[in-house]
């Protein structure tokens, strides 16, 4: 995996990675949710990151908040634990990942590979396919360049989330998700590097989890959240938004600032310009030039550069001082065309005009009425085939 660059600016408001609370004393970051903070007896679920000093990671995390408990003091206990010191704020503008193959004029390696492993899956109904629901769901913005794909199931257990069961944390160059028993009251954690691209998430099996679309804790909605960390979001002030900082039941569909958040970070690549329109031309394309002809005929012309044109048919004789007929007009589109019976012409070489009224444009050929003579009405060099080079 390459290394990645950090945004130094706030691309949009869900770039936002932490809105801090307002206090005298520093905090960790966890914004304010009033609506939240009603006496209705309920936990909160206040998701908060972290960075790990000397290992090069950030985390993401979930956490439950009893009823009454402060909401920062219960954050920053949970990221202790974890051995990660909180972000706030004005030290953190975006979640720190930024995949650079989006930016790297490739366009064969623009997505995002992601593994499943189903092991301890607590919920019967949950398989791989909610993962890739998550994955349509960020990839179907057309103003974004970004795309996560599913690969497959996996065995392996998430080699950045702290509770896989082997000594220490590493890059193992796979983003993977799975099931683990993370510590109390943390509902799902999202591990990240700093210089490596990689992130991997695990889910908590101590929690019952639902796909119903009804009853908490959606597994979907976390999942989706989670992505957005995975892809380099921070979270939004809208509390409508899918990055909003705290959990607030089922919400699967994206909001307006979820979508400028990741358009700005991977915006979509520029269309290429259209070609630059052709010099208009009109091409007789039947008789063709010099040929012999008898009886009905059916001119046909065709026209580039000029839309919707009215094309003008005339017949003249071979040296192009005289009119002979009007063979009449067509602007219903290519091909355009026009008749001629020959039964209205003597025996003899003629010139066929075809023209762009509006553009000033012609194209001309030469034909010939065959006679039972040959066609040369009296021998000699015709001018006609004197000016096409033919004696």
């Amino acid at each position: 995996m390459g290394g990645r660059i950090v945004i130094p600016v706030i691309l949009s408001s869900i770039l936002v990675l932490l809105v801090l609370a307002v206090m005298i004393t520093p905090a960790v970051a966890v914004p304010n949710d009033n609506a939240s903070d009603k006496s209705n007896g309920k936990p909160q679920i206040v998701s908060a990151m972290g960075t790990i000093p000397g290992k090069g990671l950030n985390v993401h995390i979930w956490v439950l908040v009893p009823h009454g408990a402060d909401k920062n003091e219960v954050v920053t206990q949970a990221l202790a634990k974890l051995g990660a010191k909180p972000l706030v704020s004005e030290k953190f503008k975006t979640s720190g990942l930024y995949w650079n193959q989006f930016g790297d004029g490739n366009p064969d390696n623009d997505f995002v590979p992601q593994y499943y492993n189903p092991a301890n899956n607590p919920s019967g109904d949950f398989d791989g396919t909610i993962l890739q629901k998550t994955h349509s769901t960020w990839n179907n913005i057309d103003s974004s360049s970004f795309t996560f794909t599913y690969v497959a199931e996996t065995s392996r257990c998430p080699s950045l989330v702290q509770e896989c069961p082997f000594v220490g944390q590493f890059f193992d160059g796979y983003n993977d998700f799975g099931w683990l028993p993370l510590g109390p009251g943390i509902l799902g954690v999202t591990w990240s590097g700093i210089s490596i691209d990689e992130a991997d998430i695990a889910l908590s099996t101590n929690f019952n989890w639902y796909t119903d679309g009804i009853n908490d804790f959606d597994i979907e909605t976390v999942l989706l959240h989670e992505n957005g960390h995975a892809l380099g979001l921070g979270h939004s002030e809208y509390t409508e938004a899918v990055m909003y900082a705290y959990y607030h039941g089922v919400q699967r569909v994206l909001h307006s600032d979820d979508i400028a958040g990741i358009s700005a970070l991977y915006p979509a690549s520029t269309p290429p310009p259209p070609p630059p329109p052709s010099d208009p031309e009109i091409l007789i394309n039947n008789p063709l030039d010099g040929a012999k002809v008898t009886g009905k005929i059916t001119i046909t012309a065709s026209v580039t550069g000029v839309p919707n044109p009215t094309v003008e048919f005339t017949l003249w004789n071979s040296d192009e001082s005289v009119k002979v007929l009007d063979l009449g007009t067509d602007d219903d589109g290519a091909p355009y065309e026009v008749s001629l019976h020959t039964k209205n012409i003597s025996e003899g070489y003629y010139i066929i005009k075809a023209e762009i009224v509006s553009q000033f444009l012609d194209h001309s050929i030469t034909i010939q009425k065959e006679g039972k003579g040959g066609g040369d009405s009296g021998g000699g060099c015709n001018p006609g085939k004197e000016r096409k080079g033919l004696c």
